[in-house]
Parts: structure tokens; C-alpha cells; sequence
């Protein structure tokens, strides 16, 4: 299946929500089905990860090819046969494994939709219970390696190009590279299960709870020589405009000089009201926008900043979250009367922004 037009240009195959939505459908409709696979006798260990790396070959996921690749070292599978698989050579697999990896390659290579004399072979040579749970073998990896394809299309949309894994090196040196893999995994794992419980707390869970009253901030587009300056929080470590709620008694320009202060170090002078944007969707709120110049202070990290600094206007971060560019592409257009815009903060921009969110914790956005 050839990557779908919304991801052009990107090189490995993707998936559709509609085939998403069936492989995801059919495995759970066969629960058992995979339970028994893992514990049929005629399908061993070894057997299960040459599927797997034979159907990983022909999608070229890279994180199933990492990681399959350290199981199968683990099942005692040479190096050099792992890379013959994956490269879609099946000369050195054992002869009774064959039709079995055959189908596995043509099974990945039309899609999901193998010819009659491909099951019929499969059949012929394994009987009708181990084909089916070959089959269910490949729906399972087919899942992996799509799903993994997909997340990449994703960053390459925003313009990350993420490379493959070296595997090379891996089959060279296996032992000293499955520890320092797997501890790196188990690193990179507690990453992502703590960008997704930022995600979960600032986005997910406040958007189901109190947060679902609209509320009122102030924010600064502070401009110096053609740069804007931003600000990494703490919780979620994204990049985003300077500004905060406002207090009682102040005026919304008060309130955003003493943001700008307290969270940049930067002392501003307001220029001009932008407008102010209603923000619909998750987080419903309103923001009062304004133009500021710095004019005194250093540029260092408050209590609730990890990180503050000027990026060019014509090269913002990948980790800026996205409906933070529209306001600064109107800060920099000539001057004006304060606008009134309206922003939807939908599904879309939720699976955005939980990319941008994965994306820094992982160092991938940097």
C-alpha cells in the first residue's frame, strides 16, 4: 500500500482510518485466535520473529525493525539472517519456514489482500489452524509497522526527518548493544509516559473538567530585530508566547508587562493591542494580544520557564504549539485596529500539539 496522499513525498507505506479502524476491528475480534499463536507448538519462537521481520522488511517501519531485530538476536537468529530478512532475502531461513515467510512478504506487499494460490499453498503446507495463526501473526505486526510508519509521517509533515535506526552496528556488537538499547528504550519509554501524563493533565483531563469554563489571558508578542521571543514552560515543555492570567485589579496591559517580567526576566513596553483571540474547542478561552519591545532585564527563566529565547519570525521552532504561529504572523503585518479571531482548537490540533509534546520530551524537535 503506498503512502497516502495527505503525507506526499514520504517514502514508506502508511496507514488509512479506514484500514486502522479494521486491522484494529479484526484483532480484537480474535483475542483468542492470538493467544493461541503464541502458544502453538508448531510455531516457535525463532519462527514467530522471522515472520515478523519478513513482514517488517517489506513496510520498513524502523521501530519494529529495531525492535524485533534485538528478539530475534535473542532467539539465537544470526545477525546476517536478520539482515537478509529484512532486506526480503529468504535464502538462509529453514525450509520449513519458507512458505510461511513467502506468504508473510506477499501478504505485506498487496496490502492485505494475498492471492488464492497464496492461501492455498499456506494451507496446503501448514494446515487450517497454524495458517490462521500465521495469518494473525501478520494482521499483529502488520499493526505495528503501520502504526509506527504513520507517527513518522506525522513528523515528517512537520518537518522532521527521522532516520533509521543503525542497524548495522546492532548486529555486529548484539550483546553490548541489546543492553545499551534496552536501557535507552526504557529511558525513552519513561519519556513518552511522561509527555503523555502533561498531555493528559494540561490538555485532556482540565479540558473535562474545570477548565471548561472560558477564562480571560493576556499574552505578549515581544519583537526585537526581527525575532520573537518565546518561552518552554514547565508543564507541558512546549514553546509558546509569554503571558498569563490576569489579577484582580489589573488591566490586561498591566498584567502581560508583569508576565513578560516574571517569566522572561524582560522588562516590555506595550506598543500596541493585536486583538484579542477566541480559542474554541479544548481549553475554550479568550487571549488579549499585545505588541511589546523589550526594553531593559535579561532574558533568563522564571519559576514556571524552563527556557527563554528569540527565534527568528521566518523560523520558529517544530515545538511551538501550532496556533501560536497565526498570532505571530499578525504581529508582524502593519499596523492596525485591534482584531477580533476566532481559533478552533479541534481533534486536529490535539494530535498536533500531543506530537509537539512527545517531540521535545523525546529531543526530537530540537
Amino acid at each position: 500500500m503506498s503512502p497516502r496522499s495527505a503525507f506526499r513525498g514520504f517514502p514508506r507505506r502508511t496507514y488509512t482510518w479506514w484500514r486502522f479502524w479494521n486491522d484494529i476491528r479484526y484483532l480484537l475480534s480474535h483475542r483468542a485466535d492470538i493467544r493461541a499463536a503464541f502458544h502453538d507448538e508448531h510455531l516457535s519462537r525463532a519462527f514467530i520473529e522471522r515472520i515478523m521481520l519478513a513482514v517488517t522488511g517489506v513496510n520498513g517501519c524502523r521501530y519494529c525493525t529495531y525492535y524485533h531485530s534485538r528478539l530475534a538476536l535473542e532467539q539465537d537468529i544470526p545477525p546476517e539472517e536478520i539482515q537478509a530478512l529484512l532486506a526480503g532475502d529468504l535464502g538462509a531461513v529453514p525450509a520449513e519456514e519458507a512458505i510461511a515467510l513467502i506468504y508473510a512478504q506477499h501478504h505485506a506487499e498487496t496490502g492485505g489482500r494475498p492471492s488464492p494460490e497464496a492461501e492455498r499453498r499456506l494451507e496446503e503446507t501448514y494446515g487450517p489452524e497454524v495458517s490462521q495463526h500465521i495469518r494473525i501473526l501478520i494482521r499483529m505486526i502488520t499493526v505495528g509497522n503501520l502504526s509506527g510508519n504513520t507517527l513518522d509521517a506525522f513528523l515528517w509533515a512537520l518537518g522532521f526527518r527521522p532516520g533509521p535506526f543503525e542497524m548495522p552496528r546492532l548486529l555486529r556488537s548484539a550483546g553490548n548493544t541489546i543492553a545499551r538499547r534496552t536501557k535507552r528504550f526504557r529511558r525513552k519509554t519513561r519519556q513518552i509516559a511522561s509527555a503523555i501524563s502533561d498531555y493528559w493533565k494540561f490538555y485532556i483531563r482540565s479540558t473535562l473538567t474545570e477548565q471548561r469554563r472560558r477564562y480571560t489571558v493576556a499574552q505578549a508578542v515581544v519583537l526585537q530585530d526581527g525575532r520573537v521571543l518565546l518561552v518552554k514552560r514547565t508543564d507541558p515543555r512546549v514553546w509558546e508566547l509569554p503571558g498569563g492570567g490576569i489579577e484582580r485589579g489589573e488591566t490586561p496591559a498591566e498584567a502581560v508587562i508583569r508576565e513578560v517580567s516574571e517569566e522572561t526576566g524582560l522588562q516590555v513596553r506595550v506598543e500596541r493591542e493585536l486583538g484579542t483571540y477566541q480559542r474554541l474547542g479544548f481549553r475554550p478561552h479568550d487571549s488579549i494580544v499585545f505588541v511589546c519591545t523589550p526594553i531593559g532585564g535579561t532574558a533568563i527563566p522564571g519559576e514556571e520557564t524552563v527556557a527563554v529565547q528569540f527565534f527568528p519570525v521566518d523560523r520558529l521552532p517544530w515545538g511551538l504549539l501550532p496556533w501560536y504561529r497565526t498570532v505571530i504572523r499578525d504581529a508582524i503585518q502593519p499596523s492596525g485596529p485591534p482584531r477580533i479571531r476566532r481559533q478552533w482548537l479541534g481533534v486536529g490540533t490535539l494530535l498536533i500539539s500531543l506530537l509537539i509534546v512527545l517531540g521535545e520530551r523525546l529531543h526530537l524537535l530540537e
